[in-house]
C-alpha cells in the first residue's frame, strides 16, 4: 500500500522450451495504520522490548529497520507472519533511537509504523551495533 493505494504487481515469466507463458501476482499486504505505533516495552542491560499490532492480513512476516539519524535506516531482521514484537540488543543508555515496521509479501512492503526512543541513563552495556533477537512463530 503506498500513499493509500493497493498496488498490485504482475510477473510474467516465459519456461525456456516449453514455451509456454504463465503469471503470477503479488501483492503488498494489506496493513492499515491508523492507530499503528510501535510500543517500547521494558529495556534491560542493553536490551529493549518492542512490539506494533499486526494489522496486516497475508502477510509473510514484518521487517524492522533502525536509525540513529532518522533518515539513514539500518535492517534490524524480519519475524515470520503473525509474530509482532521483537528486542533490539546492545541498546546503548542515554541514546535516541528510531525504529520503524512494516509488513512484508515476497518484495513487497506495507506503509511503515514508526517509533523513537530514548534509553535511559546507566551503566553502559557492550559496546557495538544494535541487533536483534530472532522470533519465530514456533518461539514466539
Amino acid at each position: 500500500m503506498i500513499n493509500g493505494k493497493n498496488l498490485t504487481f504482475a510477473l510474467l515469466l516465459t519456461l525456456i522450451g516449453a514455451g509456454a507463458l504463465y503469471a503470477a501476482e503479488a501483492s503488498a499486504p494489506e496493513c492499515p495504520v491508523e492507530n499503528a505505533e510501535i510500543v517500547f516495552g521494558e529495556y534491560n542491560s542493553g536490551n529493549l522490548e518492542m512490539s506494533w499490532a499486526d494489522n496486516s492480513d497475508g502477510e509473510d512476516g514484518f521487517v524492522v529497520q533502525f536509525s540513529y539519524d532518522n533518515e539513514t535506516w539500518n535492517r534490524g531482521g524480519t519475524t515470520e507472519a503473525n509474530v509482532n514484537h521483537r528486542t533490539a540488543t546492545r541498546v546503548l543508555p542515554g541514546r535516541t533511537y528510531y525504529f520503524r515496521v512494516a509488513a512484508y509479501k515476497g518484495s513487497n512492503y506495507s506503509d511503515w509504523y514508526y517509533g523513537t526512543y530514548t534509553s535511559p541513563s546507566g551503566v553502559p552495556t557492550e559496546p557495538g551495533e544494535i541487533t536483534f533477537t530472532n522470533y519465530s512463530a514456533e518461539n514466539p
